[in-house]
């Protein structure tokens, strides 16, 4: 298989110091290419756990359709016009007819789910910038945020996307399975 090289900054935003170069930055090379790193993996993180959120919704929503799940599929859950926000309501608003999970589940889960979305338009929207020896990203949440790219930051977005992977996929495991019957489609439909 062919490995494809993309353009490294192609997502990302970066301040340059004003000398025009990284090569005066105090930030030593493997470090900013170490961030760039995380950036692309955030982003990349918040795909997946968006990818369980519609298993989710296709599962425990949509499971009525039967032979539209694939038009549904294609058309709605992985369209540009089905946001993670608004998978994010939705899934809010399933949990509240059911009893998979208890309030404070709920709640817990709206939270992370919330903050792995700011943290990939964060990431996906925003700008690195060099500020005396740190990283920051600099991003519009509300209002224009500005993190330091420092441990404490990423053991917060951490624990967000890992607490929301671990309550979607425990989710996933309570929502019973389709069934599907011979007589749900009609003779040459799968």
């Amino acid at each position: 298989m062919k490995r494809v090289e993309l353009p490294s900054c192609q997502h990302f935003n970066f301040s340059v110091p004003v000398d025009g170069s990284w090569a005066s930055s105090r930030i030593e090379p493997d470090e900013v290419q170490a961030q760039k790193d995380q950036c692309r993996r955030v982003v990349e993180s918040a795909l997946c756990i968006e990818s369980i959120l519609n298993i989710i919704l296709m599962k425990g929503v949509f499971r009525e359709l039967r032979g539209s799940r694939d038009f549904v599929d294609k058309h709605l859950m992985n369209s540009n016009h089905f946001s993670f926000a608004s998978k994010k309501y939705l899934l809010k608003e399933f949990l509240r007819n059911t009893n998979l999970l208890s309030g404070s589940q709920k709640s817990a889960l709206d939270e992370q789910l919330a903050k792995v979305i700011k943290y990939r338009n964060a990431f996906a929207h925003g700008t690195l910038i060099e500020k005396e020896i740190q990283m920051f990203i600099s991003y519009f949440h509300s209002d224009h945020k500005e993190e330091c790219l420092d441990d404490a930051f990423w053991e917060q977005l951490e624990k967000a996307f890992r607490g929301a992977s671990d309550a979607l996929d425990e989710l996933l495991n309570k929502i019973p399975p389709i069934t599907v019957h011979f007589t749900d489609f009609p003779l040459g439909q799968k």
